[in-house]
């Protein structure tokens, strides 16, 4: 299967009164033709973010994407003039958004996500779909990219991220949203505390103040996204905690 788009370390920082904004701070994935993505995270994370940055449509300033690359069909969108993007954009690569799901009835998101999979299916063209809600996603997407503070804290695909999730922000996704899978009556959990302030991220691993397995690393080191050992060759996660059997 080929890569239609691919992200490499892309960085966009936003320069406010306030202090650098670091929105996307060296994310990389691709998505396949044909293929459903999932961009998944608390609000702010930097989904959104990601999803303009690919589009050029971060407004500047106070917006500016600092590094990287995004290779559309192997083209590099960054070097791209602005002509070139305005007949890109709509026409080989589109954005829509719509009310948020969480204001819809679970009937009616439902009935969008299926229609979407459906002028998929009718086009071959591929999808990401951004949302903070794993379980939207449950039965409509391939692969999915669990986003936290800016970057890529695990990604893998549809059945490794929901049955043998990794990071600590991953499992408490999964455990703050109802599933059909578990027992009825089965106590949600939310995830505590609050994300940090994206101007003043702390040194080290950023979840590490929310998170039940960190450990001394997390304090000063920020995990490298690394392949999640004995798992197939799509499964990777950025926990510390992970690498020494912490939170698995």
């Amino acid at each position: 299967m080929t890569a239609l788009l691919e992200v490499n370390g892309l960085r966009t920082h936003f320069f406010t009164s306030a202090g650098v904004v670091k929105a996307v701070d060296g994310v990389t994935f691709d998505l396949m033709e044909g293929e459903s993505l999932a961009l998944v995270g608390e609000s702010g994370c930097g989904k959104s973010i990601t999803a303009l940055s690919i589009m050029r449509l971060i407004p500047s300033p106070p917006g500016r994407i600092l590094g990287g690359t995004i290779r559309f069909m192997g083209d590099n969108l960054l070097r791209q003039d602005e002509k070139t993007m305005r007949d890109i954009r709509g026409n080989r690569i589109g954005m829509v958004f719509q009310e948020p799901m969480t204001s819809l009835n679970v009937t009616i998101q439902a009935q969008i996500l299926e229609l979407i999979q459906q002028v998929q299916r009718d086009l071959g063209i591929a999808v990401i779909i951004i949302t903070h809600n794993l379980g939207v996603v449950a039965r409509y997407v391939d692969r999915i990219n669990v986003m936290y503070a800016g970057r890529i804290v695990e990604r893998g695909t549809l059945h490794q991220v929901f049955d043998e999730p990794q990071h600590p922000y991953t499992q408490g996704l999964l455990a703050s949203v109802p599933r059909l899978d578990k027992p009825k009556g089965e106590r949600l959990i939310p995830i505590e505390g609050m994300p940090p302030d994206l101007s003043n991220l702390p040194p080290g691993c950023a979840f590490r103040e929310r998170c039940a397995y960190a450990i001394t690393r997390c304090e000063d080191d920020v995990p490298e996204v690394l392949h999640v050992r004995g798992a197939g060759v799509e499964h990777h996660v950025a926990c510390w905690a992970v690498e020494t059997g912490g939170a698995a």
